[in-house]
């Protein structure tokens, strides 16, 4: 996996990271976990569009689309699962830590392209319909597409994808500020704002600010 490149890529996927985990663990966005041998990731994760998020599991026998995954991320550590996953592909994610992440999001868009990824990782597993001569696997490093995808799968109001999307592209514009200008280490001395100031990235699971997620909900 090779290292991100600058900061302006690093801010984008530590935003991207926090909102994805935020996704997961307030249940907006119902994730699978698939486990990989001989990588640097122990798995990925496969996080569901806000639709088929909003509803109940279906079975191997009604397959999922390409279509209706939001994102698939490299993990370097098994995550948190939760106890009541009752989808039959794989278990379901309850925690997913930013800091599990491997800098990489992955996205399905619509076409063929040059640069795609490969889908060979879903030939493993059953329960998907690939229909991957008309979609495409590619990197997807911006989190204000990932929200507005989200988003609009999950019928959520306008006003509110602006709000958030906003607020996502502030968080990415401050991100890189702090990785260019990092805050002078805390001393044990220090006090506890010291400390709260000395952080450079932001919360790990709202990064979009937890007041906003009951009005995301429907």
């Amino acid at each position: 996996m090779s290292a991100i490149q600058d900061f302006s890529e690093k801010a984008n996927f530590a935003t991207t990271s926090r909102l994805l985990s935020c996704l997961v663990t307030e249940s907006l966005s119902r994730a699978l976990y698939f486990p990989l041998t001989g990588f640097e990731a122990t798995g990925f994760c496969v996080l569901l569009s806000g639709e088929v998020s909003s509803r109940p599991p279906q079975s191997i026998d009604v397959p999922y689309k390409l279509s209706d995954i939001l994102t698939i991320i490299l993990l370097k550590h098994v995550p948190v699962f939760k106890h009541d996953g009752a989808d039959p592909r794989g278990p379901e994610i309850g925690l997913l830590d930013p800091m599990d992440m491997l800098p990489l999001t992955l996205e399905v868009v619509q076409g063929v392209h040059d640069k795609a990824n490969i889908v060979s990782p879903f030939r493993l597993i059953t329960g998907w319909q690939l229909d991957v001569h008309s979609h495409t696997i590619m990197p997807s490093p911006d989190p204000i597409v990932l929200w507005d995808k989200f988003a609009k799968s999950y019928d959520v109001q306008e006003t509110m994808i602006k709000e958030i999307a906003e607020e996502l592209e502030s968080a990415v514009r401050w991100q890189k500020y702090s990785y260019e200008h990092p805050p002078r280490a805390p001393l044990f001395t220090s006090s506890s704002v010291e400390w709260e100031q000395s952080i450079v990235e932001g919360h790990p699971t709202h990064p979009v600010g937890i007041d906003s997620i009951p009005i995301i909900v429907r």
